[in-house]
């Protein structure tokens, strides 16, 4: 949302951000000079109206808000926003939701949400046609994928990083990003590198992201390869600096099984000119097109995705040609700029 308040600034648009305090959300928007206004919550959040674990002080919060500054939108971004925006906004004012995630419960509560909204945001295809069947909301879905800057690394980025982590200049590294949990298919992904070291490979593989429980979340992980692979593997916990663990990198790896639209950190990593190995899930083969910038296999199938890294590894040159493919199209369909246009589309047709 920060950056699309950064690609559509004021005179355009004047944007005001409601948002709970002392979160990094709030702090990365007052240092952006985006408009803040605290939303603070109950201790123990209630039901209104049918919609579960909706904080009835936040609701009151945000009406007020919006009938003191009168929006000539709201934009509700993601679900547990939406369920507060559902609330509080009046018929009058549009209301536009945003979804990140191909969700497949279709509960009565989604039902109501996107039935109220007045447009809805789809991030991908896959996403807009989970809800092809309800009634009135295939009509208001628009698909606006996420758009993300171009962050290069300098060249030396790619040797400090590895000299860091203790990978040597010239081996061949592996690198996924994304939270330390099941859903993201780590497990997966450490199957297929003890499967690779089986085959007499060497590579490194660098995991960056973390979780509540990250240290039992990573010594479970480690158990899985064995002492010659382990040696190679890098947990490195949350970190800032993704750019430069990408310009460190050989092969961008998203090895997730569920619980996703179209992941950022692929459209990252084809910006940074990597070739992606990726499970063929929900908007992924929408941005990675399997053999020209990257190569899809079944979720959760550590062997297929064994064979892909295998080949990526083994050909440096399919490597450097995928990668600048999936450059090539990240520029032309998933820039800020592509996605601020989208939604600036959207909002103006609204506000007529």
């Amino acid at each position: 949302m920060l950056r699309l308040c950064a690609a559509l600034p004021p005179p355009r648009w004047k944007h005001v951000l409601a948002c709970p305090p002392g979160g990094e959300m709030e702090k990365r928007a007052r240092a952006q000079g985006v408009e803040v206004i605290p939303l603070e919550f109950d201790a123990l959040p209630f039901r209104v109206n049918h919609l579960p674990w909706v904080s009835g002080k936040g609701v009151r919060r945000l009406h007020e808000l919006i009938r003191e500054t009168a929006p000539a939108i709201v934009h509700a971004n993601a679900f547990y926003a939406m369920k507060y925006a559902a609330e509080a906004t009046p018929p009058s004012t549009p209301l536009v939701w945003t979804l990140h995630n191909v969700f497949t419960r279709q509960n009565r509560v989604d039902r109501r949400l996107l039935n109220r909204a007045s447009r809805v945001i789809a991030c991908c295809q896959a996403a807009r046609d989970a809800y092809r069947h309800v009634p009135g909301v295939p009509e208001k879905t628009v698909v606006v994928p996420y758009g993300v800057p171009e962050q290069p690394a300098p060249d030396s980025a790619r040797k400090s990083i590895r000299a860091t982590l203790g990978i040597p200049e010239n081996a061949a590294v592996l690198l996924s990003a994304g939270k330390l949990i099941p859903a993201k298919g780590h497990d997966v992904l450490m199957r297929s590198f003890q499967l690779l070291h089986d085959r007499g490979l060497d590579p490194w593989l660098i995991i960056a992201g973390g979780s509540h429980d990250f240290a039992a979340r990573s010594r479970e992980l480690l158990k899985q390869p064995d002492p010659g692979a382990r040696t190679r593997v890098r947990l490195t916990g949350w970190r800032d600096d993704i750019p430069a663990l990408m310009r460190a990198a050989d092969v961008f790896v998203f090895p997730s099984v569920s619980g996703e639209g179209l992941p950022i950190s692929i459209l990252e990593a084809m910006m940074a000119g990597l070739p992606v190995a990726a499970s063929r899930i929900a908007g992924v083969p929408e941005a990675v097109t399997h053999e020209r910038t990257g190569l899809l296999s079944r979720p959760g199938c550590a062997e297929e995705l064994a064979r892909h890294l295998e080949r990526l590894i083994r050909d440096p040159a399919l490597r450097e040609t995928m990668g600048e493919s999936a450059r090539v199209i990240a520029r032309e369909r998933f820039s800020l700029q592509a996605m601020a246009d989208g939604v600036e589309r959207i909002w103006r047709d609204l506000a007529k």
